[in-house]
């Protein structure tokens, strides 16, 4: 399977003129998490929603600072790495995996045909497990590429605390567990819009945090827990056991368990 066959082909793009209010304007207009910066068709950079609340705040509640109003163009980064729809789905996977990013820019003769984002391959993978029955290392159970006993915060735990947390394991998500049952799941991208609130001093996890969270059993097949991800848009599931937290599945897990699957030579071909 090539690249073309994934790609959301014609993204929304944004001018580098524009400023960091108005790209996250438009990605929540859009509901979409990357936008690919271009000028006459080409392609000079990308920027998420990640890096803008990092920058420029919650859209509804930024403090309005000089910061959210400089141009995309003073904020990308110098390395920018793309796939031609021609590319298989597996050397572009790599290149997520490997570089931890999340999208790619699809480039043809120099224009953006397309962008290509870590749950299209997801999908892929989810479809490659559905059409094969005959290599079974494809789709193990959940608890084969969870990671256990996942480090977990409480819902009165302060937001600065669990920040300091996030950053000192280098993780995106923070299960929230009280008296050892699973009541929400706390994110990096929930810390950025606290802090762009003025909220990360003063406030506990519980006000920040996802509650009731979408979750997932250990025995369930990898391909469950990948469309359930897929379909909601999210990046990590809890694992959970009777209530009670167990581990956590993330879509980086499921990437890396996908690559090392297809370097088995009678691995179904994405």
């Amino acid at each position: 399977m090539n690249v073309r066959a994934l790609m959301t082909p014609d993204p929304a793009v944004i001018r580098p003129e524009a400023t960091l209010d108005e790209a996250l304007d438009l990605m929540e207009e859009l509901d979409i998490r990357h936008l690919p910066v271009v000028r006459d068709g080409a392609v000079l950079g990308v920027v998420s929603d990640r890096d803008l609340l990092d920058r420029a705040g919650l859209l509804a509640f930024r403090p309005g600072g000089t910061e959210s109003q400089q141009p995309l163009e003073d904020q990308l980064g110098d390395k920018l790495t793309t796939v031609s729809s021609d590319d298989s789905v597996v050397t572009a996977a790599v290149d997520l995996v490997l570089g931890r990013i999340g999208c790619l820019p699809v480039i043809d003769n120099g224009r953006l045909v397309g962008i290509l984002t870590e749950f299209d391959l997801a999908r892929a993978y989810s479809e490659a497990c559905r059409n094969s029955t005959s290599f079974a290392g494809l789709d193990p159970r959940v608890e084969a590429e969870m990671s256990a006993d996942p480090i977990s915060v409480a819902p009165d735990e302060s937001l600065a605390s669990a920040a300091a947390r996030l950053q000192e394991l280098g993780v995106r998500h923070l299960p929230v567990v009280d008296d050892g049952a699973l009541v929400g799941i706390l994110s990096d991208r929930d810390l950025r819009k606290a802090t762009a609130r003025g909220l990360a001093e003063t406030r506990e996890v519980r006000s920040a945090m996802t509650k009731r969270p979408l979750t997932v059993d250990r025995d369930r097949k990898l391909s469950v827990a990948t469309v359930l991800m897929h379909e909601a848009k999210i990046s990590s599931l809890p694992v959970v056991e009777d209530g009670r937290l167990v581990g956590i599945l993330t879509l980086t897990d499921l990437l890396d368990h996908c690559m090392n699957a297809l370097r088995d030579p009678d691995a179904p071909r994405l």
